[in-house]
């Protein structure tokens, strides 16, 4: 989740064309050497280096304050979804604790038409 003032909140509304003018591999420049197998920046480290470069603070909270995870609902050809979860991201100070009865998207089995 994201909480970020009204005079800023143009960087976020505008994201894409942040993507299109900002210099990327600045971004992965920043990361060479912390990124696995120097893969550059991922979508949440350039979301974090485009924030930087319009001068916006980042204050890293707890996941418990702000309790999210993406998830999605998988539709099925045959009939039916799963409620699964698309990327798990847990804080290490604070996890949510995720209902014993969903899955990580990709352990999600789909049915054979």
């Amino acid at each position: 989740g994201i909480v970020i003032k009204r005079e800023k909140a143009a960087v976020i509304g505008r994201y894409f064309h942040q993507l299109l003018v900002s210099d990327l591999n600045g971004c992965h420049e920043s990361v060479r050497g912390i990124a696995a197998n120097n893969t550059g920046c991922n979508s949440g480290m350039l979301f974090y280096w485009i924030l930087q470069q319009n001068n916006i603070t980042v204050q890293r909270v707890p996941q418990s304050l702000l309790p999210f995870e993406r998830s999605m609902i998988v539709g099925f050809k045959t009939g039916g979804s799963e409620l699964c979860i698309h990327r798990y991201c847990q804080s290490e100070e604070a996890p949510l604790p995720i209902p014993g009865s969903m899955k990580q998207c990709r352990n999600v089995t789909i049915p054979v038409v």
